[in-house]
């Protein structure tokens, strides 16, 4: 979903996010507390003009997600990795 400030947007998947890449300003990723599915997780993706798109989806755990993000073209994007700051790259687990 993308929200503008204004109006939800339905987006039909990730690729929304891809083809506006240049327009991500930061990450923040954040567990959902549903004790039953504990690997949902939304990716939030502010941008540089105010929108923001929220992505929810279950990623099978934080690898899959690291390695969905770990793309040239979001390589050093600030991120809020689950509470704590750091970069999109391919350490991101382990930092």
């Amino acid at each position: 979903m993308v929200w503008n400030g204004d109006t939800w947007k339905p987006v039909k998947n990730l690729g929304w996010l891809l083809r506006n890449w240049r327009e991500v300003d930061s990450f923040e990723t954040i567990m959902r507390k549903d004790p039953n599915d504990p690997m949902s997780t939304t990716l939030v993706a502010y941008m540089r003009d105010n929108v923001t798109v929220y992505c929810s989806s279950k990623w099978r755990g934080y690898h899959t997600l690291a390695n969905w993000l770990n793309r040239p073209v979001f390589e050093g994007v600030p991120i809020r990795w689950f509470g704590r700051m750091a970069t999109v790259d391919d350490d991101l687990i382990n930092k």
